[in-house]
């Protein structure tokens, strides 16, 4: 595999991640970090994996960026993660490689869930990153309440993404939404969403990534009951006529 980076330069990087985050990551997991960039920026010449080019925009917007939730990972009760229209596999597998958690990636786009399966076959990491090319809506109804935690990326908005993990997620599993500038509309929205889909909003961290200027917000709500009515909907049903406040759930 062609590396965008020069390999000699791989302490600077782990030094520049540990930094960034605030602890040590470690060398091994700084080099699998960069094999993965390296890979999805080599795919994206024929395959819109990312928009990025270059490996100093990719190590802040796509490596740091992905970390940023570490935190509330780490504070989630234990199990697996599923990280929730993984593309690239942003931020699912830099969490699957520092936390260790069993992850599933779930990508709709064939070609993109086989791009991120022949990188998982690469690092030898089936055994505990699984890729799944399917709907999240359509994996939720025969896989439900067996993950720790959902993670999302510039996915949706804040109803839907709640809407999309609640049937994945066990009593006291936790969704975590990385967000830019998140309107008071939409949290509104999710607000209003959250009796009926069986969440609750635990916490809003502000953040800026290492470049001082790219702000993060990471959005954590938690599973506390069930949903009051059946989870999934149709697919696309959460995107398109996001939950509203009991009585008229359905738009």
């Amino acid at each position: 595999m062609l590396d965008y980076y020069d390999p000699t330069d791989i302490s600077s990087i782990q030094q520049r991640l540990s930094a960034a985050l605030h602890r040590t990551i470690d060398i091994n997991s700084t080099k699998l970090l960069m094999r993965h960039l390296s890979y999805v920026i080599e795919v994206s010449k024929n395959t819109n994996l990312t928009s990025i080019t270059d490996i100093e925009s990719g190590i802040l917007l796509h490596i740091e960026d992905s970390m940023a939730a570490l935190p509330e990972i780490e504070s989630a009760i234990e199990g697996k993660l599923v990280d929730l229209g993984s593309g690239g596999g942003y931020p699912g597998i830099p969490l699957a490689i520092i936390t260790g958690r069993n992850t599933t990636l779930i990508e709709a786009t064939n070609k993109k869930a086989l791009h991120l399966k022949t990188f998982v076959d690469e690092i030898s990491s089936s055994d505990r990153i699984e890729v799944v090319a399917q709907r999240i809506e359509n994996y939720s109804r025969s896989i439900k309440e067996c993950f720790a935690v959902a993670t999302a990326r510039a996915l949706s908005s804040l109803p839907a993404l709640m809407e999309l993990a609640t049937p994945l997620l066990k009593i006291d599993g936790v969704l975590v939404a990385y967000k830019g500038n998140t309107t008071e509309i939409e949290l509104q929205a999710a607000r209003k969403a959250e009796e009926t889909i069986g969440m609750e909003l635990q916490d809003i961290r502000k953040l800026t990534l290492s470049d001082g200027k790219t702000h993060r917000e990471i959005i954590t709500y938690k599973k506390v009951r069930e949903s009051s009515i059946q989870l999934p909907r149709k697919t696309g049903k959460a995107q398109n006529s996001p939950l509203r406040q009991k009585p008229n759930l359905f738009t």
